[in-house]
């Protein structure tokens, strides 16, 4: 009897000290990934944005994302429909281009009012003059970098 209880003594030692094992290597594991997601996100530049260009990423996102991408790559959900494509607002080459008066007059009379795709509908009735300012400064992040011409 004595032999019994000291082999279940000894598997349950060998039982506890395996998976205390196998927990810190998992623990081990855990803190590599944690360790490598923090390194990856110290390699992205965060852009802090101001309370009007979080506002108009609000309107951005509901009115212009579905073509132009969250991003503003010009790659939303309904681009794959539109030919031609929704502009890239995030190339840095754009943004020097043009003027914020443009864009809001972009944004105001669509694509057809200033001679650009018919495609892009005029928001100059559904938003209001401060909203589409909203809209440009925060069409201005989009590129990553200062932008005005």
């Amino acid at each position: 009897m004595r032999a019994i209880w000291m082999r279940a003594t000894a598997l349950l030692a060998l039982a506890t000290l395996s998976a205390f094992g196998c927990a810190r290597r998992q623990g081990g594991a855990e803190v590599a990934s944690a360790q490598a997601v923090s390194a990856q996100a110290a390699d992205t530049v965060k852009v802090v944005l101001t309370y009007e260009q979080r506002k108009g990423q609000r309107v951005f996102t509901r009115y212009c994302a579905v073509c132009h991408g969250a991003e503003g790559a010009g790659d939303g959900f309904n681009a794959y429909n539109l030919n031609p494509k929704p502009r890239d607002l995030s190339d840095a080459q754009f943004q020097r281009a043009v003027s914020d008066e443009w864009l809001a007059e972009v944004i105001a009379q669509g694509g057809r009012g200033v001679n650009r795709s018919p495609l892009m509908p005029a928001w100059g009735h559904t938003l209001t003059r401060g909203q589409v300012r909203e809209v440009v400064a925060f069409i201005r992040t989009l590129s990553g970098k200062p932008a005005s011409p």
